[in-house]
């Protein structure tokens, strides 16, 4: 079982830099027309609420991975 640490930490410094980014965005920019990365049209507040979802998703899988490196860690067992 891999450790998530790593990617936990990544994870972190990409959200921190996409809220940095997003802080200094003017109250006019959410509804801003935008695009995905497949071309779909939508508004910037559409994508970044897309952006939220996918985020909490990959916040749960990480605890997740955590979690069990704990459980085999006091269990005595190879967390790798």
């Amino acid at each position: 079982m891999a450790d998530a640490q790593p990617a936990a930490e990544r994870f972190g410094r990409a959200g921190a830099e996409t809220l940095t980014w997003l802080q200094a965005l003017g109250p006019g920019a959410w509804q801003r027309p935008a695009s995905d990365a497949l071309g779909s049209r939508a508004t910037l507040r559409s994508l970044v609420q897309e952006l939220v979802a996918h985020d909490i998703d990959r916040t749960g899988q990480l605890a997740q991975i955590r979690a069990a490196r704990r459980a085999a860690l006091a269990k005595g067992g190879d967390p790798a």
